[in-house]
């Protein structure tokens, strides 16, 4: 790895974001293209990459709530990046940004940032990553979730990097939040209201003489 700018770090991905593998999709659930989700296959993918300029919206299966459940799917939110996970696909290291919520087979898998604000990042650095370099020596290449999870990602500087800003909140949520009471806690202090001063006006004494005020006297509050 060449040398990071000034203020950068690394973290693996697993850190930042989650792994996700796409689930078996049996052939009688294909061919449907009227329910709610998406299933998103290497075909969908690359049409998105030659033709969408990588925003995936649009594949050719589709199902309803129901059978999503029955496959026991997760989604990919809006923001995931996709890519195939095995044979010759995988060596083209096309990539996919969703935009549109949905399900994948099981030739996919994908990239989930824990921050919204991470999602575009996290695909530019994955479009510049060689994935396949860490597909396993067999007859088909494919790679695994465990050798995503260690690729190394770079981190900007504190003051643009949405993980340690969302790490700062935390901390200062978990100290200053409702009912929290540590030791550097003050409970709310109740002032008495400031009372404005009379100035004292002169009079007249009781030998009936008229006497000034003295200079800057005031009265008792």
């Amino acid at each position: 790895m060449s040398e990071l700018p000034a203020g950068w770090t690394t973290c693996p991905i697993k850190e930042i974001a989650t792994i996700q593998s796409g689930i078996g999709f049996p052939e009688k659930y294909q061919g449907i293209n009227d329910e709610k989700y998406p299933v998103y296959k290497v075909g969908d993918i690359s049409r998105a990459y030659l033709n969408a300029n990588g925003l995936l919206a649009l594949a050719a299966n589709y199902v309803s709530d129901e059978i999503a459940t029955e496959l026991k799917g997760r989604t990919f939110p809006i923001g995931s990046t996709v890519f195939a996970k095995i044979g010759e696909a995988l060596k083209l290291n096309r990539r996919a940004y969703v935009i549109k919520e949905g399900l994948a087979d099981n030739n996919v898998m994908g990239v989930i940032p824990d921050l919204s604000e991470s999602n575009k990042y996290i695909y530019r650095f994955l479009q510049n990553f060689n994935i396949a370099a860490l597909s396993r020596s067999t007859t088909v290449p494919s790679i695994r979730k465990s050798d995503l999870e260690e690729i190394e990602v770079w981190l900007p500087p504190k003051r643009t990097n949405p993980h340690r800003r969302q790490t700062r909140q935390r901390a200062r949520q978990s100290r200053c939040g409702p009912g929290a009471a540590g030791k550097n806690s003050h409970p709310a202090q109740t002032l008495p209201p400031i009372r404005p001063r009379r100035r004292y006006l002169g009079g007249v004494d009781e030998g009936g003489r008229r006497h000034l005020p003295r200079k800057r006297c005031y009265s008792k509050i």
